[in-house]
């Protein structure tokens, strides 16, 4: 009889344990065997953990990426022209508004509480509708928020990823709390 593939399903604690030990033992040495159990729950989480959270993590890392370009410059662009506009002007501002933002979410990724869960990774939600908001209202003012002036259709392909990745998250973080939600009941 054909065994199934070791992969098909992630690994649980016993699982992870017992990988430990076959470590350890190989290798006689306490500290490594406790290596070996952090690297395998290491990449437990990994494994199972980013494909669940990828558009947390993705959006994070966009917003990481802001908040640095932010640090040096007031960049006028359409996803970060309205949080711009909603920090005064203050590009410094607006640089720790997104890096907040997005240490927030991918701390909620490894949180627990149903109820902080979700205040964690809110914030990247409304931030993500801001600048989907600004995308659409390039698209529909013909130009892009430095002023640039092109065709709607240039500026709609251009700019579609932020309405996408907006929904994206929302579905999302919708499903994730639906899963946390169902779990806590059990």
């Amino acid at each position: 009889m054909p065994r199934a593939r070791q992969d098909a399903y992630p690994p649980n604690d016993s699982d992870m344990k017992t990988l430990a030990e076959q470590i350890k033992r190989e290798f006689g040495n306490a500290n490594i065997g406790h290596f070996a159990n952090m690297f395998v729950r290491l990449n437990h989480i990994v494994s199972s953990g980013v494909n669940r959270h990828i558009v947390i993590l993705i959006a994070s890392a966009m917003h990481l990426s802001w908040a640095a370009a932010l640090l040096f410059a007031p960049l006028h662009t359409t996803g970060i022209q309205l949080v711009l506009d909603l920090s005064f002007g203050s590009h410094i501002i607006a640089a720790i508004l997104c890096a907040a933002v997005s240490l927030a979410a991918v701390a909620a990724i490894f949180c627990r509480n149903l109820t902080l869960f979700v205040f964690l990774v809110l914030p990247q939600q409304f931030l993500l509708i801001a600048s989907a908001i600004g995308a659409v209202y390039c698209v529909i003012d013909g130009k892009f928020a430095d002023g640039a002036i092109y065709p709607r259709p240039f500026i709609f392909v251009d700019q579609i990823y932020l309405v996408l990745l907006c929904v994206a998250h929302g579905w999302q973080t919708v499903t994730l709390w639906r899963e946390r939600e169902f779990a806590d009941r059990r």
